[in-house]
């Protein structure tokens, strides 16, 4: 498809081959209060984005977000540098979809955990970083996922259903405030990539890490 950019009041709309890509602009910056974003499905994206503005002071709001329709043919979603009360992405919306990508999205009204409980359960990759909040509750999904990064979300501790997931290839925890690790890290059959930059462990605990990971620091 040829590029085609659509212009509308705060919204700008870009598409190029497979990706539609949904942008919120501010004018003197200013974002209305009551910011409703509605997506039509169409049937030759494979890639979506809705994406604010990452230099602004305050995060673009999205005061409702609504699906028409299904998105069988969308594999990735990459949302970044918005406020909005809360979101789901069911399967019986989002068929195919395989690679989840938040950065700095904060949710108003929902924890990460009740997200994380709406995704499909043929997820690969999940991406949330810099995204909140957290709450520590217990999260049921993921049961295929093999990619996990939850980069420079402030975590003083693994969230504890990644003990649930067995399919679990490889965990990027980069930019935490991680003191110690799970002893169920060693135990996910599957883990073969672990991440740990920039967390403030002491050189004890990174001994430990060293001799049961196998991770140098």
């Amino acid at each position: 498809m040829s590029e085609q950019l659509l212009a509308q009041g705060h919204l700008k709309i870009k598409c190029k081959k497979n990706v539609q890509s949904y942008r919120l602009v501010r004018k003197a910056e200013q974002f209305p209060q009551d910011f409703c974003l509605t997506i039509t499905a169409q049937e030759e994206f494979t890639v979506l984005e809705i994406l604010g503005e990452s230099n602004a002071p305050l995060h673009s709001t999205i005061s409702k977000l609504e699906w028409i329709g299904t998105f069988p043919h969308i594999k990735k979603i990459f949302l970044a540098d918005i406020r909005l009360p809360s979101l789901t992405l069911d399967i019986t919306i989002f068929r195919a979809l395989e690679n989840v990508f938040l950065k700095n999205v904060c949710f108003q009204n929902m924890t990460l955990e009740r997200f994380l409980c709406t995704l499909p359960h043929n997820l690969k990759n999940l991406s949330l970083i810099h995204s909140a909040p957290f709450a520590g509750e217990g999260a049921l999904f993921g049961a295929h996922l093999e990619q996990l990064d939850l980069s420079n979300n402030q975590l003083h501790h693994v969230p504890p259903w990644v003990e649930t997931l067995t399919c679990l290839k490889r965990l990027t925890l980069d930019g935490n405030q991680l003191k110690s690790l799970p002893l169920y890290l060693k135990n996910l059959p599957r883990l073969n990539h672990l991440s740990l930059d920039d967390n403030p462990f002491s050189e004890e605990t990174k001994g430990q890490i060293q001799r049961d990971f196998n991770i140098w620091f």
